[in-house]
């Protein structure tokens, strides 16, 4: 076996593993064309409204989340590990942190591995009060 046909037979095995990526090969077996991909958007835009809560630190069960700071809070959700929903009671602050109630919500946090400590923690989390909003939140983060 030559250089071409171990070529040929390393293209033609790959091509069955994964069709979509290759075109046609030089001894004219049909290998389908690639497919073209679909960008999916990985920007999540979150607008600050009365239901919306982010937490300044994650302290777990002792977090305070507060309104969100800014108008809008545009981030790259593609960069995340893991996402994780949970639904409980949630410690809500003002803007300056200071605790001022406590209400059942829908909380959802993003993952990153440390590699510095080994393990998975939580870099972004928020706290949303009305179930649509955040089936919303959860069905575009689905779809990215």
């Amino acid at each position: 076996m030559d250089q071409d046909e171990d070529l040929c037979a390393v293209v033609q095995a790959h091509a069955l593993k994964k069709p979509h990526m290759l075109g046609t090969n030089h001894t004219n077996a049909f290998i389908q064309p690639a497919q073209p991909t679909l960008h999916k958007p990985s920007m999540l835009s979150l607008c600050r409204a009365d239901n919306v809560y982010e937490a300044a630190v994650f302290k777990g069960n002792d977090t305070i989340y507060v309104p969100l700071r800014h108008m809008e809070v545009l981030f790259n959700a593609s960069r995340f590990d893991e996402v994780t929903f949970d639904e409980g009671e949630a410690f809500l602050g003002n803007h300056a942190g200071v605790f001022e109630s406590r209400q059942r919500a829908f909380k959802i946090n993003f993952w990153r591995f440390s590699e510095t400590s080994n393990e998975m923690k939580v870099v972004r989390s928020f706290a949303v009060l009305d179930m649509v909003v955040f089936h919303k939140i959860k069905s575009r983060l689905g779809n990215m």
